[in-house]
Formats: structure tokens, C-alpha cells, sequence
């Protein structure tokens, strides 16, 4: 989760935001904004780094809301996997901007039920071919 939160921190940075512009870079790496909530919030501490009103401040693992539960068929142990859910109240600023639509199967969020879902094993793939893609795309304007 921390290398996510680093690509998607250089991803969003000036130097890189000088070659293609931020609503490009949103829908070439949805995925990975979407999970950066749990990246803040989790994995970086950045509630004790840098508190908010509705932060909690102690670092138990579940006071971070992160609950992880089971995926998968019980006849068929092989196909069960781990998969977290985290309760937020936000979702990153450049979805919010740029992508107004939930990120299919990472996302749900509606009135009633705001939750990041993160399951590693499904999302591996789609996060290196997010990452694979918007390097491409901003390689392709140097050459």
C-alpha cells in the first residue's frame, strides 16, 4: 500500500502533471486512487502525522476500521481469498474532481454504506496494468 501511495503521490506531482494533465492521469489510474484512502489512513499513519477532527489516535489495528473478512467459496477453499473493508468518508480529491462514478469493485459508496473494499489478489493485476498504462502514455509524450 505504501508504493501505491508513492506512485500515486508522483503520479499527482507538478513535474509529472506538466506532461499530461490531471483528469488524464485520474482515468488512467483509478484504482490506485481509490484505495489511497486506506493507504492514508492505515498504512502511513497519517492520522498521527498529521491529525484531523475525526481521526482516533491511538494505532490499534482495528480502531483503523479496517475489518477483513474471507471471499469465496468454502467447497472450494483453494478460490477463497482475503479481502478488507474500510469505512470512509472520503474518497480522494482527484476522483471526486474527475471521477464521479464509483471504482467498480474498490468503491461503494451511496448514502448508506460508504466502504473501500481491497482485496489483494484480485486488484494486483489491474493495479500494475493502471500503472503499465499511464507510464506508457506519459513515456510516449518524451520520445
Amino acid at each position: 500500500m505504501n508504493r501505491l501511495g508513492q506512485l500515486a503521490f508522483f503520479f499527482g506531482s507538478d513535474w509529472f502533471s506538466q506532461v499530461i494533465e490531471t483528469k488524464h492521469i485520474v482515468q488512467k489510474i483509478p484504482s490506485i486512487l481509490a484505495l489511497m484512502p486506506i493507504r492514508d489512513k492505515f498504512t502511513a499513519h497519517r492520522q498521527q502525522d498529521f491529525p484531523r477532527n475525526d481521526d482516533c489516535l491511538s494505532l490499534g489495528f482495528n480502531e483503523f476500521g479496517l475489518a477483513p473478512g474471507l471471499l469465496g467459496s468454502i467447497k472450494n477453499p483453494g478460490s477463497v481469498v482475503i479481502q478488507f473493508q474500510f469505512p470512509t468518508k472520503k474518497r480522494h480529491p482527484f476522483l471526486v474532481k474527475y471521477n464521479s462514478p464509483s471504482v467498480s469493485s474498490i468503491e461503494c459508496i451511496n448514502s448508506k454504506n460508504n466502504l473501500i473494499i481491497f482485496t489483494p489478489t484480485m486488484l494486483h493485476q489491474r493495479i500494475l496494468n493502471e500503472t503499465v498504462s499511464l507510464l506508457e502514455y506519459f513515456f510516449s509524450f518524451q520520445l
